[in-house]
């Protein structure tokens, strides 16, 4: 009996999921832009969703604006990222809108497409905003008037409704 081995090699490769990944060029290639170079390479979450990388998964603020500004789709060159690059610093392109720039970002060592949670923000009380009943001067929910002047009208249509009925019987 022939067993079609070859077929079954086939058709497993092409159905065991490869991993795609980002350009390994990249990432040396940002840490080397920098004088003196950045102390350790970017990850791929710089531009991509995950660290698989691979087309399709730019979908950070940074990564978008270096591929829809800067970076020709598909160019796979280190001297078109390098360019770049350059071209961001002198835009002086913030993703995340928080006013550094995402090259003095990157040489920071800060996140370009995080702007940093501001502590000079005023706190805000929680019970004056959202959907919550307060209460008033005297303890009492400034709620439960309605609420009460609502079950009331309920209650009174009710009873007019059913001496309707009432009286139509007789």
């Amino acid at each position: 009996m022939r067993f079609p081995f070859l077929p079954i090699v086939l058709l497993s490769a092409a159905l065991i999921p490869g991993s795609a990944h980002a350009s390994a060029t990249f990432p040396p290639a940002i840490q080397k832009y920098f004088t003196p170079p950045l102390p350790a390479e970017p990850g791929c979450t710089l531009c991509h969703r995950d660290d698989n990388g691979g087309k399709g998964t730019i979908a950070t603020p940074f990564g978008l604006a270096l591929l829809n500004n800067y970076v020709v789709k598909g160019n796979d060159n280190t001297a078109a990222l390098v360019a770049a690059l350059a071209a961001m610093k002198a835009d002086q392109w913030d993703s995340d809108g928080d006013g550094d720039p995402d090259v003095d970002e990157l040489a920071n060592g800060t996140d370009p497409n995080m702007a940093p949670i501001r502590a000079d923000l005023p706190e805000t009380p929680q019970l004056e905003y959202g959907c919550s009943i307060r209460t008033g001067r005297h303890g009492i929910g400034t709620g439960w008037p309605v609420i009460a002047l609502l079950g009331g009208a309920l209650l009174w249509r009710g009873r007019r409704e059913r001496r309707r009925r009432d009286g139509a019987r007789s």
